[in-house]
């Protein structure tokens, strides 16, 4: 209802996000008619993948979604590296990779080449980090995502990353 409404209010493309575990289920195909393109949340990191394994398991998460909705083009909407977690608690428990500066350059540069040698659009998970979300732990994943710090200082993975 509400993305017909958007849709009959506007002349850009409508889509709505959600994780790849929405799209990959049956009940996305009364969402997927309504929209111009999926916007696909994928983060390995959030599903135990290692570093080696991230890239390859976002490369067939996309796939796997591309292949249930063969008309639709996908946007990964989502994906990134955290540079730190807190291992306790239900969501520390879901990462069983290292966390941290070097591992965020690792994945961004691996992440970015398959991307851009599949011309496969994407936004980065994030710009910035974001000390205000999650717990009052100051190791909490939920703030560390950025790929710049709050005070706007590049981490590794921009300090590496060329534009040449």
């Amino acid at each position: 209802h509400h993305l017909r409404q958007v849709r009959s209010a506007v002349v850009q493309p409508v889509t709505t996000a959600d994780d790849y575990n929405f799209w990959n289920k049956s009940e996305s195909n009364a969402i997927a008619r309504e929209v111009d393109f999926i916007l696909l949340h994928a983060h390995p990191l959030w599903n135990g993948k290692t570093l080696d394994e991230a890239v390859p398991w976002t490369a067939a998460t996309i796939a796997s979604i591309q292949s249930a909705h063969p008309t639709l083009p996908i946007v990964l909407g989502e994906t990134g590296w955290a540079t730190e977690h807190n291992p306790e608690g239900a969501e520390g428990q879901h990462i069983q990779a290292p966390t941290g500066p070097t591992e965020q350059a690792h994945f961004y540069a691996a992440f970015t080449t398959w991307a851009e040698a599949e011309q496969q659009p994407y936004l980065y998970f994030s710009a910035f980090d974001e000390p205000w979300k999650g717990s009052d732990s100051p190791r909490e994943v939920e703030k560390h995502w950025g790929l710049f710090r709050e005070d706007r200082t590049p981490k590794p993975a921009m300090l590496m990353h060329s534009t040449d």
